[in-house]
């Protein structure tokens, strides 16, 4: 959604009239949260994150939405990094706050048995991961699949925030990872698909 959307009226638009089964959002602001409420659907939500900004906290949410109904959910908290980042990251932070930076936490992620017609519960994960660096996001995909069952059907949805173009990946080494996670840009997305085939 981009927790900064300013065509939250189109997106509703959008989703209101998609023949969809199931909708996965993540950076849901709260007041677009209600509304989606309102729709005749089945939903589940937890707070993807809180950004703190200044002495206020800011929450969005993670939302699946099914047609289907939803018989069973969870939530997958994710570990506060905070504590253990380097200092160039907590400038970096600090510097880019005209550009939405900021420190988050409470993050987590989202699962939830649906039932379609005449079918078996399949498992929805809704995940958004941490815009740091490669390790951090393998141990939150890691930790969300924990609650994978390999004997039922899943699909795993979301923003894996998984950074792999030359201009980018200095954020990598930002928030903590090595110059290699920099130079071998695309190593990341091979070594997550090698994990998804696994599970």
């Amino acid at each position: 959604m981009l927790y900064r959307n300013r065509a939250l009226d189109r997106a509703f638009r959008f989703i209101e009239e998609s023949n969809f089964d199931i909708f996965c959002l993540q950076e849901v602001p709260g007041e677009f949260l209600e509304r989606l409420r309102k729709l005749p659907y089945f939903i589940a939500f937890r707070v993807d994150k809180e950004r703190l900004v200044r002495k206020s906290t800011s929450p969005h949410f993670v939302v699946i939405l099914s047609r289907h109904p939803i018989i069973a959910q969870g939530e997958i908290p994710f570990p506060d990094y905070w504590s253990i980042i380097p200092l160039r990251a907590r400038i970096f932070t600090f510097l880019m706050r005209p550009l939405y930076f900021a420190r988050a936490r409470n993050r987590g992620g989202l699962y939830v048995d649906v039932l379609p017609v005449g079918g078996i519960p399949l498992r929805i994960f809704n995940l958004h991961l941490m815009l740091a660096q490669p390790a951090w996001r393998l141990e939150e995909f890691e930790r969300a699949m924990l609650q994978h069952d390999p004997t039922q059907p899943t699909i795993v949805c979301g923003d894996f925030n998984i950074l792999e173009a030359p201009h980018i990946t200095p954020l990598n080494w930002i928030f903590g990872g090595h110059a290699t996670d920099v130079l071998f840009y695309t190593r990341e997305r091979t070594v997550i698909e090698r994990h998804f085939t696994e599970h």
